[in-house]
């Protein structure tokens, strides 16, 4: 069952050339959250359909998703770009295979994780800074090959302690983000990526 709701914010998205690309990615982020929606009758009106998936979310959240908000989209994007990260990781390494998929599967709760702009509005710029080093990783594969002993060591070890922040469990991940709360938990996940990053021999 989908249930269609229509806002009217100024933001809107509406065809304005200044808006364009962030449009275009609060859509595919959208979309691939289960959210879908239409342009409204007027100008900066959007009628939302919250899917099957999203019945344990509030509104608030569609509303934070779809206006000016611009930490929780760049989370997403986050997300999005460690999840690739993982993938690439796992295809050099298959030993760690079935480590990095309880992580990602950890990551996929965090994703779910009922999160509001105003949880981690001030953690924007170290999120963004975040995944501008991502992005360099992802361009730069071949910085896997180049690994060393002791910076193996340090990937497995930063895979380890993710694991323990984001569990795979969803009751113990449920448990985990109670005690540590929206900005802690994110706060420690990006101190643990960008060391991972570290430790993969990046530099930005």
């Amino acid at each position: 069952m989908e249930a269609w709701l229509t806002y009217s914010w100024g933001f809107g998205l509406t065809n304005s050339s200044n808006n364009a690309s962030r449009q275009k990615f609060l859509r595919e982020m959208a979309n691939s959250l289960g959210i879908y929606f239409k342009e409204g009758k007027t100008a900066g009106e959007l009628t939302v359909s919250i899917g099957r998936g999203l019945t344990q979310r509030p509104i608030s959240f569609v509303a934070d998703l779809l206006s000016n908000a611009a930490a929780l989209p760049a989370l997403y994007d986050g997300i999005s770009l460690s999840s690739q990260l993982l993938d690439l990781v796992k295809s050099k390494y298959f030993f760690l295979q079935t480590s990095i998929n309880r992580l990602q599967q950890g990551i996929v709760n965090l994703r779910n994780a009922p999160i509001s702009e105003s949880d981690i509005a001030s953690l924007e710029p170290q999120i963004l800074s975040l995944n501008d080093r991502l992005r360099n990783v992802l361009s730069r594969p071949e910085l896997l090959d180049r690994i060393r002993l002791s910076q193996s060591s340090s990937l497995i070890g930063g895979l380890a302690n993710l694991r323990e922040i984001l569990p795979a469990s969803q009751s113990a991940f449920n448990a985990k983000f109670r005690s540590l709360g929206a900005y802690g938990m994110i706060t420690q996940v990006l101190s643990e990526i960008n060391q991972l990053i570290s430790a993969i021999g990046a530099r930005l």
